[in-house]
């Protein structure tokens, strides 16, 4: 029989592997012999599906493009923070004040932190600042001043370059939603569970007769790899040590039966 395996558990590169590692052990002892053809077609099907989902969610071709045009921002607004806090020990009073009051209207929103803010949030946040620029007499007066209205356009420019690029991503990503890699993802796993009865109903016929004995016994091998991967992040969660990594869609699966 195929051993049980918590396959919601799985992030999505290894959810992928482990189907494609599955239908691979299938095809190797054929799915005509196994009489599974139906059930291993509809599984490939589907996660040929999910695997178009997932490279369109992890490998965006703009990508690159996207974290250089973060990258200038970043330099731009921790830039303009360090020069305006520099200024405030200017030896002419005036210029002092003006740099003053630069420099407390950027940390009201977090000053070169404003770098560190994710994507959606960081566009935002240069967004108010430089509307606060434009209209406010005060931050007009001292961004003059201390002569930053070129750093100031460089930093429209390159906010603008970067929100133009990020929905460019977003339309990409359009059919790579959560939602969207969470529905086939189920399927998938579905399709998993249905082969997986199926193979498993075979072996009680047949006794374990070959070819169905060496094929539940390489995916149960195949099981008892995933099934200690998961035991070892599950042990290193719990004892604080688990990376950080972006999180999964779909983690909403039964464990297979």
């Amino acid at each position: 029989m195929i051993e049980k395996i918590h396959i919601a558990a799985l992030r999505n590169s290894e959810f992928s592997q482990f189907i494609n590692d599955v239908l691979s052990i299938v095809g190797k002892h054929t799915p005509a012999a196994l009489q599974v053809e139906k059930q291993a077609n509809q599984l490939r099907r589907v996660i040929k599906e999910a695997d178009a989902l997932f490279k369109v969610k992890t490998g965006f071709k703009g990508t690159e493009k996207l974290a250089e045009l973060d990258q200038r921002r970043d330099k731009t607004i921790s830039g303009l923070t360090q020069i305006a806090n520099g200024m405030t020990n200017h030896p002419k009073k005036a210029m002092a004040q003006h740099a003053e009051t630069l420099y407390k209207h950027l940390k009201r929103y977090g000053g070169g932190a404003v770098a560190r803010e994710n994507y959606a949030a960081e566009t935002a946040i240069i967004k108010s600042i430089l509307k606060d620029w434009a209209a406010q007499a005060d931050l007009k007066a001292a961004i003059k001043a201390l002569g930053l209205e070129e750093w100031q356009m460089a930093l429209e420019s390159e906010n603008n370059a970067f929100n133009e690029q990020y929905l460019l991503r977003n339309t990409e990503m359009s059919d790579a939603s959560p939602d969207t890699l969470r529905t086939k993802r189920l399927e998938a796993a579905e399709a998993y569970i249905n082969l997986q009865k199926h193979i498993n109903a075979r072996f009680i016929l047949e006794d374990g007769a070959e070819p169905f004995g060496k094929a539940v016994k390489e995916v149960n091998a195949l099981i008892g790899q995933y099934t200690n991967l998961l035991a070892s992040r599950k042990g290193r969660s719990d004892a604080g040590e688990e990376e950080e990594e972006e999180a999964d869609v779909a983690q909403e699966t039964t464990a297979a039966e």
